[in-house]
């Protein structure tokens, strides 16, 4: 029997290391679970720094251009295809680190990185109002883990900050539907204000919802979410006002947001069947050889006074769609694809490669399946629509609506994407969610 070993059995009342390791996570995560949340910071600030910017410049010296403008006393660089294509928002965000002429790596990880973990951050607080804390910090990882987050955080975006407002707008609504009171419309509005400014397509869906909203309350369907949401919008609208103002001081026209429009909607139907409804700058159109036959639009819209470059554009457009219906409402059908699958696309063989084509159909699939598993698991139960959820649907619909009737691509669903998941978090099962009372009226019909 020599040479073998016999164990003496383990001291019971010494415990395995992992259980004590487990119980200080949850510990940290139940008393400081911010703590448990900044490793994403230091991701997202590694990735402008380490990774670089990469193809992600394409609007970021416009937004530096801006933001140089609005600490000047104006706002749109000079007249011509790009003299209002953004909205004031992410120019007024970085206006502050432009005027004291800081790093461009420090102005791409506020504008980036910081703004999207803040977004992350009030994901967390929405999430831990409808689910315990441990899947409330795994669901803030999942948000955080959207990988086409990362592509809008290596340069100058307005994206984070879309993001950042969308959260907030779900989050703020999550609360309003608790306590109904004044102050978070306030803090609504505010937001949905500040999202149009943003991303200025928000401002023409704010009067698509002031209109969704009266025809919910003419047809006695949850009037007190009708109100809610007709008061938010349109004292939106009206803190809108001073930038319309401002537009049309310039542009002499009436309700005028940007100057991208004629270029989102030529795109749509270009007469061409070899067009699919993908955006191309006008640089492209000079230097591309397969945009060769639009050229000579392009020339002669160049020689005129370029205050008037959009509107021709769209004249171009309207009259295309009236001559090629059928060719605009294929093109709408690829719309829908390049946001979800982010394919098909004309003359841009780099957009269509395997990997680019997996990188956002996997993730967005991901994102509107859970989304569909949330509005399931509501109906399922036999809840009445929470306040949250039946607004966020209808932002999330008409939101990739209106991408989907002008030029777009993978990246015009990442404002939606934070909508997507906090619907979401209702297809959580019971024993994870918080019971929570919602104040909400039962309604007259099945929504």
């Amino acid at each position: 029997m020599t040479g073998l070993r016999i164990s003496s059995p383990r001291n019971p009342n010494v415990s395995s290391p992992f259980p004590r390791l487990r119980a200080s996570i949850t510990r940290i995560a139940d008393s400081h679970p911010l703590l448990g949340l900044l490793p994403i910071l230091v991701v997202y600030v590694s990735i402008p720094v380490v990774i670089g910017t990469g193809e992600t410049l394409a609007d970021e010296p416009q937004y530096l251009a801006f933001s140089h403008n609005l600490l000047h006393g104006h706002y749109a660089v000079h007249p011509g295809w790009d003299w209002l294509s953004h909205g004031p928002g992410a120019p007024i965000l970085i206006a502050p680190f432009v005027a004291a002429k800081a790093p461009i790596l420090a102005i791409r990880i506020f504008a980036g990185a910081v703004v999207l973990f803040g977004a992350v951050l009030v994901f967390f607080r929405l999430a831990d109002s409808v689910l315990k804390r441990g899947p409330a910090l795994i669901c803030a990882y999942l948000f955080a883990a959207y990988w086409p987050f990362l592509v809008q955080i290596r340069g100058v975006h307005n994206e984070p900050l879309a993001v950042f407002l969308v959260v907030a707008l779900a989050h703020r609504t999550a609360v309003w539907s608790r306590t109904r009171r004044r102050r978070d419309v306030a803090l609504t509005v505010l937001i949905l204000a500040s999202l149009a400014l943003t991303r200025i397509e928000y401002g023409y869906l704010l009067i698509a919802w002031i209109v969704i909203a009266i025809c919910s309350l003419a047809l006695h369907r949850r009037p007190n979410v009708a109100r809610y949401a007709i008061a938010s919008s349109l004292l939106a609208l009206v803190l809108c006002v001073p930038y319309l103002a401002y537009t049309q001081s310039v542009t002499h026209r009436f309700f005028y947001w940007g100057s991208s429009g004629g270029q989102q909607l030529y795109w749509m139907d270009t007469g061409l069947s070899q067009d699919y409804g993908n955006w191309h700058s006008p640089h492209e159109v000079f230097s591309k050889p397969g945009l060769a036959p639009h050229r000579l639009l392009f020339n002669r819209i160049e020689a005129r006074p370029p205050e008037d470059w959009d509107s021709e554009l769209q004249s171009v457009a309207t009259r295309n769609i009236r001559r090629h219906p059928l060719l605009y409402i294929r093109n709408v059908a690829f719309n829908a694809g390049r946001q979800i699958l982010n394919l098909p696309y004309s003359y841009d063989a780099k957009q269509v490669s395997a990997g680019k084509v997996l990188f956002y159909s996997v993730a967005n699939l991901a994102v509107i399946a859970a989304a569909a598993l949330g509005v399931r698991a509501v109906r399922r139960r036999r809840e009445h629509w929470p306040p949250m959820v039946l607004l966020l649907t209808w932002f999330s619909v008409s939101s990739f609506c209106i991408h989907v009737v002008v030029a777009s691509y993978a990246r015009m669903l990442v404002p939606t994407v934070p909508a997507l998941l906090a619907i979401a978090l209702y297809a959580a099962p019971l024993k994870y969610r918080r019971h929570v009372q919602e104040r909400v009226t039962p309604p007259l019909a099945a929504v």
